[in-house]
């Protein structure tokens, strides 16, 4: 038999560990935002330990957390990391990003700032790469800096070479958006024919991640009777066409004496 004080206890306990439950803090995970650095053309490396990264709440403001390249050696010869403790508006604290909000990011090397940029807290628990100045091409091959640094780890490396082995150069594999060391990752166009009507199709990509900032990646589709002559002409309206990660698709009109025989090329602007 149980006495009604024991009950009472129990019930008090109870209660008092819902209450620890309902008001317990549930701990947000950090933003983090990391990447490479380029400034004045030139790649930033671990070397380079007059170059911090901030970032606040305004760009005035106190620094929220910052970075010195170099200082931790988990990020290799050339990334950059920033870890934001975040919050909603009514609980932040000066030291944390606010949920929601923009924050900004400055670059400075000892000739002062050399980038700057805001961006969004849209989410905690999330790890976004953000190239700051890394698009430019530092040694006039054709191919950024920053994806050269993310896929080679430098810059400088010899692009006409075929790392993969899959026919296409290490250039090129950078305008087509597909990874030079995965054989298995190559642009290819379909051509399906039923007998009756005939079918192109290709995935047109976006030109996204490192190397590419603010860069296009552009599609045309050719065709031609006869492919020993040289003579590919394009197909109208598929002269131009920018990729956002979309399908192109052509069906030859009927009744009209279509190529035989198509190619796509693809480039970056």
């Amino acid at each position: 038999m149980i006495s009604h004080s024991i009950v009472r206890l129990v019930w008090a306990l109870t209660f008092l560990l819902l209450s620890l439950v309902e008001n317990a803090a549930v701990p947000v995970p950090d933003y983090v935002i990391y990447g490479t650095i380029a400034i004045n053309g030139r790649p930033v490396t671990k070397a380079d330990t007059n170059v911090t990264i901030e970032a606040r709440r305004s760009g005035g403001g106190p620094v929220i957390t910052s970075y010195r390249m170099g200082a931790t050696s988990r990020l290799g010869d050339f990334y950059y990391a920033l870890r934001l403790s975040v919050a909603a508006a009514a609980d932040a604290t000066p030291s944390q990003a606010v949920l929601g909000d923009s924050i900004v990011i400055t670059v400075r090397s000892a000739q002062g700032i050399a980038h700057q940029v805001t961006n969004q807290v849209t989410e905690p628990g999330v790890a976004l790469r953000l190239d700051l100045g890394a698009g430019v091409d530092s040694n006039g091959d054709g191919v950024t800096d920053g994806w050269e640094l993310a896929t080679f780890g430098t810059v400088g490396a010899n692009l006409t070479r075929d790392t993969d082995g899959d026919g296409a150069s290490d250039r090129a594999e950078y305008s087509a958006g597909t990874h030079p060391k995965d054989a298995a990752d190559v642009f290819r166009i379909a051509v399906e024919n039923d007998g009756a009507s005939i079918q192109v199709n290709f995935r047109a990509l976006r030109a996204a991640g490192p190397g590419y900032e603010g860069r296009t990646r552009y599609y045309s589709l050719e065709g031609t009777s006869d492919v020993a002559s040289g003579n590919w002409q394009s197909i109208e309206n598929m002269s131009r066409i920018p990729g956002t990660d979309q399908l192109v698709t052509y069906s030859p009109p009927d009744g009209t004496n279509a190529p035989a025989f198509f190619r796509a090329r693809v480039w970056i602007e």
